[in-house]
């Protein structure tokens, strides 16, 4: 019986070790220009958070999807409100967005969506769409260039990426306890006979 479970107990910490082990470590963010920053992104705007919802999955840490509605759009589609989608914990380079705060948002397309993480560039802005940019370095506002204002109802916020990477390690740890309870019934009817 003891083989038994220390089988399970091995089986059980080979599939509770995370899918993405960088989500596992601690977020370390690259050193990089405002130039840079804004040539990655897909989408580059200042907007207020209206909606934001956590949701969680198993052994991924989940992810928060932001609802924004955009007051000035410096690179991308000048749509009225966008939709990104990030981690939710920071260790896992995850930005956190507060409800009714406004940010310079830096996100990156992703499947359909956009997605943004803690070393993408956002920063907290003055709230108001008159509260301008607020105290940024010269070299950020002059990579932003000149920004366009989106016309109320041009375009709807586009779905957030989805975070998936949790679903190989769920079907990992299904197997897992297949097997072990195959090994158990092996066992038992071993031992009977």
């Amino acid at each position: 019986m003891s083989r038994v479970l220390v089988v399970l107990a091995l089986a059980a910490a080979l599939v509770a070790v995370p899918a993405d082990s960088a989500a596992a470590a601690a977020c370390s963010c690259a050193r990089t220009t405002p130039q840079e920053r804004v040539e990655r992104a897909a989408a580059v705007f200042s907007a207020t958070a209206t909606r934001v919802t956590e949701h969680w999955k198993l052994m991924d840490g989940g992810h928060v999807t932001a609802v924004l509605r955009a007051d000035h759009v410096y690179k991308g589609e000048a749509a009225a409100e966008f939709e990104v989608s990030t981690r939710a914990q920071g260790a896992a380079c995850g930005y956190r967005f507060l409800q009714g705060a406004r940010y310079l948002v830096f996100a990156v397309r992703e499947g359909s969506g956009l997605r943004t993480t803690l070393c993408s560039g956002n920063r907290r802005l003055p709230d108001g769409p008159d509260g301008g940019l607020g105290p940024l370095p010269a070299d950020l506002v002059a990579a932003l260039g000149a920004p366009t204002t989106p016309a109320p109802g041009a375009g709807a916020a586009r779905p957030a990426a989805e975070w998936n990477g949790g679903a190989l390690l769920i079907g990992g740890l299904a197997a897992a306890l297949l097997l072990a309870a195959a090994l158990v019934v092996w066992w038992w009817r071993r031992r009977r006979a």
